[in-house]
This record gives C-alpha cells, structure tokens and sequence, in this order.
C-alpha cells in the first residue's frame, strides 16, 4: 500500500513542477485578458502550498546531521542555476535571491531546519506522536503570524518571507503522513466533502482574481507592505491573508486525496528537482513575451525536453556538474 500510495505522490509531484514551468513561461503575459488572469491567479492558488506540502510529507530527516546531507543534495544544482540570473538581475537582487524562481529550494532548505528544531523542542514533552505532530503545525502557524507581523524591511531577502509563510503547508505534509489522518482522509464522505469545497474554493479565486489576489498568494509581502497593495487596514490584510491561505488548503486537500496519477507522471516524479532547475534559462527568456498563451505553450515544450532529457544519461552531469566532473576525475586517479 505504501508504495503504492508513493508513486501516486510522486506522480503528483511532476503535474505540480509541470504548472510552476508553465505558469513561470506565462507570466508576462498573466493579466493581459480576464481568461488569463483567472487561469493564473487560480493556479497559484493551490500549486507552490501543494508543492510544499508534498515536500514536507517526503520529509525524513529527525536530526541535523540528516537534514545537512539532504540539503547538501540540492545546494550544488541551487548554486548553479542560480548563476543564469546575474545576467537578468542587479547584483544585490541576485544576491538576496529575489526575484528567482528557485526561491524555492532556498525556503527548502530552512524548512527542513525548521522542522528539527520543531521535533526537538516537542519531543521533550509528554505529546504522543499525533499530539506532536499538531503541536508542530501550530508552532508552524505561529512562526508564520509573527514573521507575517514583525519583518517589513528585508521580507523578499533570501526568501525570508516565503519561508515562514509557506512552513505551515510543509508542517501540514508532515501531519498528513500520521495513520490517523490517513484514516480520516480516506472517509468517502469526507472526500465528497473536499470536493465540494475545492470547488467552491476554485471558484472565489476565480471570482476575484488578478494582480490583488496574486500578492496575497505569492505569500512574500509582510503586513505593512501588503495592506498597502490591498488598501487595508493591518487587521484587514491578516484577516484575508489567512482567508486565502485557507482557500488554498482547502483546495490542496481535494487535489491531495483525489488525485489519480497517469503512469507516465509517476515514471517522472523523481524529475522534479532537474526540471525545477534546469528551467531557469528558458523562463528568462519565454516570460520576455507578452503573450499567455504563446508562454503556455512554449512551457509545454519546454517540460517535454527536458522531461526527455532527465531520461538521458546526462541529467546526472546537468543537475551536479561540479560533483560529477570531480567523481570522474578521483576515478582516474
């Protein structure tokens, strides 16, 4: 059942990257038309949260030594990759990593830190797993409230701001993991129940979609620079953030137990990490244009190519070329 229930995810997993590259190669041409707009600010509504769900629910790690090794895995193809934004950025943009679109693995990172620091603080307390597990998430909620509240000047450095605001939905992906909630979530009523929501969830999105809605959904603004874009009061700008947030997860939960994984997205669910990256020197070039529909379809190719690519023999040298090229060369020796 377990493996099962991996392949699955891991299916999943490749229909997210897929939507993060096209919705990375539509971007300049996102609010051109109310079709566009709707179909962007919808799926930003759900993708990056459920993303970051999925990435706390394949979370292992229980201790630092564990979460270093992990993140030594994606620093190289994160440094790398990074270097094709110098040449479309200033250098302090390009040293705090904003904007980038692989804030991502920069919030990754700390996410995973975050999560043993969470472990190590509950654990000593008389908590069983599942109690843990709660009191994980609500930590997580409270990390993201007062980073929400308390950052205003460096909120987009390194990504400091999507990080906390993100950290619940990969607590929650941790949640999910414990058999109870499994059970839960296998309830046919509840299922039908989550539907519905989701779709009702789609639908306020879609009704109120567009550049206002976007902010609160790219989750990088605290609350001075946010209830400014929103034209509200500091109350107004919690109250919707949180409303949205919420909106996404319902959203998140539907796509989470309902989703039915074609083969061929399960085959390429381990991809993720190289389509992430090695995406970045298309999106520089294809968000140029200010067409939605030429940015959707051109990310489409994009995703074959290098979907075929991360097939090839050369995704290993693409992905970590300096520890490939090093590997060789102490064979030689």
């Amino acid at each position: 059942m377990k493996s099962i229930r991996d392949l699955r995810l891991d299916g999943l997993k490749y229909f997210l990257i897929c939507l993060v590259v096209l919705m990375h190669c539509a971007q300049g041409g996102r609010y051109n038309d109310s079709v566009s707009t709707a179909i962007y600010s919808t799926i930003y509504g759900f993708h990056m949260p459920l993303f970051v769900m999925l990435s706390g629910y394949f979370f292992h790690s229980t201790s630092f030594g564990q979460v270093n090794k992990s993140n030594l895995k994606i620093l190289e193809p994160l440094l790398v990759y990074h270097l094709f934004s110098i040449i479309y950025l200033s250098p302090i943009n390009w040293l705090i990593f904003e904007p980038d679109p692989l804030w991502y693995l920069v919030s990754l990172i700390c996410w995973r830190y975050l999560a043993v620091i969470s472990f190590n603080i509950f654990e000593r307390t008389n908590y069983d797993k599942l109690q843990c597990k709660i009191a994980n998430f609500i930590f997580s909620l409270i990390l993201s409230l007062m980073a929400f509240v308390l950052i205003n000047k460096y909120e987009t450095v390194l990504s400091v701001m999507r990080t906390f605001q993100f950290f619940p939905f990969f607590m929650m992906g941790l949640l999910l993991k414990d058999e109870t909630i499994h059970k839960i979530f296998n309830k046919p009523f509840l299922k039908i129940i989550l539907v519905v929501l989701g779709i009702a969830s789609i639908c306020i999105f879609v009704k109120f979609s567009g550049s206002l809605l976007c902010a609160i959904n790219f989750n990088k603004y605290g609350i001075y620079t946010l209830s400014s874009m929103l034209h509200t009061t500091y109350g107004g700008a919690i109250w919707l953030k949180y409303a949205v947030n919420l909106l996404s997860l319902l959203i998140c939960f539907a796509i989470f137990t309902l989703f039915k994984s074609p083969r061929i997205f399960s085959e390429n669910g381990s991809s993720t990490l190289f389509i992430l990256c090695a995406h970045i020197p298309f999106y520089y070039v294809i968000k140029m244009f200010s067409n939605f529909y030429l940015g959707m379809f051109l990310g489409v190719l994009v995703i074959l190519f290098l979907t075929f690519v991360s097939n090839t023999k050369y995704k290993l040298f693409l992905l970590n070329p300096l520890t490939t090229l090093y590997n060789k060369y102490a064979k030689k020796k």
